[in-house]
C-alpha cells in the first residue's frame, strides 16, 4: 500500500514539473518573440530559481526536533 501512494506521489511531481517547464518554455518563447535574448531570459529565471528555493527555505520549511514539536 504504501509503495503505491509512493509511486502514485513521484508521478504527480513528475506531471507538475512537465507542466512548469511548458509555461516556462512558454513564457520564453514570448520574451524572445518580443527581442530579449535567450541569455537574459536564462540568467532571469537562474535568478527567480534561487529566490523561490530561498523564499521556500526561509517561509515554508518546518524546523522539528521531534514529529510534531517546531523549533520557535
Amino acid at each position: 500500500m504504501i509503495s503505491v501512494l509512493v509511486e502514485l506521489a513521484e508521478l504527480q511531481d513528475r506531471e507538475v514539473g512537465v507542466v512548469v517547464a511548458a509555461e516556462l518554455l512558454k513564457r520564453a518563447n514570448d520574451l524572445v518573440r518580443n527581442k530579449i535574448h535567450p541569455t537574459s531570459i536564462i540568467s532571469g529565471y537562474r535568478l527567480a530559481m534561487r529566490e523561490a528555493c530561498k523564499y521556500g527555505d526561509e517561509k515554508l520549511a518546518v524546523k522539528v526536533v521531534k514529529l510534531g514539536k517546531k523549533i520557535h
